[in-house]
């Protein structure tokens, strides 16, 4: 199915159920959320002036939106969508991921080559990390203990030991990687080099590069 949603979508989250899927879109600056069951929109809201990134707590109650241009993340209810706290972030935020047990909250601060750790029960940074530069794409493993960051101007993946937090490794990919997934046993990592039209697939264990698939031009967004 195709359904029609904002100007210019661009992240997309899944509640752990399934059964919504939310869509932001910069240009029109709203949340769109759509029926994970059938192909139709159930709800839109307005969010900032440039909502990018998107991602949902594990047990499904908060929708956190990172908007580009405010530099701030927007929690909502994911019942009606209604504001629940405005959290203030670096320069041009963009990749959000969520810890498992859902008190962490990661926020790539793209301009300013750091990482925000935040509280989600205060709803504020706690923690910061330097990673390479102008970090997009993040991920968190399944077990919570490491973060991935794919970093479009340094060409390189970061490692980042969430006990710290602090990085452990930092690993070249191609060109301007954008995005980063993990397999659920975190041994693998995946990454999208836009300028390269290629996928790094990165041994977490020895930290090496052991392919480097050609795919379509451009790649983006990538999960497993």
């Amino acid at each position: 199915a195709t359904v029609r949603v904002g100007t210019s979508p661009a992240g997309v989250a899944v509640s752990p159920d399934g059964r919504r899927v939310y869509v932001t879109n910069p240009e029109s600056k709203d949340l769109f959320v759509l029926d994970g069951e059938e192909p139709r929109v159930l709800n839109r809201v307005q969010v900032g002036d440039g909502p990018l990134g998107v991602a949902v707590s594990p047990d499904g109650d908060r929708v956190y939106v990172a908007d580009w241009y405010d530099d701030v993340v927007f929690v909502l209810d994911a019942r009606d969508l209604t504001q629940v706290a405005r959290i203030a972030v670096g320069d041009s935020p963009s990749g959000l991921a969520v810890s498992p047990g859902g008190d962490k909250l990661y926020v790539s601060e793209r301009d300013d080559d750091s990482v925000a750790v935040v509280d989600t029960r205060e709803n504020r940074v706690i923690a910061r990390v330097k990673v390479g530069r102008r970090p997009f794409g993040i991920q968190v493993d399944r077990a919570g203990e490491r973060l991935y960051t794919a970093n479009v101007a340094s060409n390189d993946m970061t490692i980042v030991d969430l006990a710290g937090p602090r990085v452990v490794a930092t690993i070249p990919v191609g060109s301007t990687p954008y995005a980063v997934a993990v397999t659920p046993d975190g041994r693998r990592t995946f990454v999208t080099n836009q300028h390269a039209n290629t996928v790094s697939v990165i041994d977490t264990g020895s930290g090496g590069v052991i392919l480097e698939r050609e795919v379509g031009e451009f790649p983006e967004g990538i999960i497993v």
